[in-house]
């Protein structure tokens, strides 16, 4: 759901799966996995992103779990113990 720069959304239709609120900076899926990055608010009003103001979730669509949030060595890590295709790495 896209509501403007800083005010996107990811809406999360599995059991127990709360919804990837605002902001949603990039995403990346394909029939097994959903990558989502979600920047912190204040930051992307301000375009003043750095990484310590960025959320990373995984999302198994076979499964129906949910990851995250997680920061991005923990995103990596679970990326590779997942085995998920390298496109849908994010920065």
């Amino acid at each position: 759901m896209n509501e403007g720069k800083c005010y996107k959304y990811i809406l999360v239709n599995i059991k127990n799966g709360k919804n990837i609120e605002s902001c949603v900076s990039q995403y990346k899926f394909n029939n097994s996995f959903i990558t989502v990055c979600q920047v912190n608010e204040k930051a992307c009003e301000n375009d003043s992103i750095n990484t310590i103001d960025k959320l990373f979730y995984i999302i198994d669509v076979k499964k129906e779990i949910l990851y995250g949030p997680l920061s991005n060595t923990a995103f990596s890590d679970k990326l590779n113990e997942l085995e998920v295709d390298k496109k849908l790495f994010l920065e």
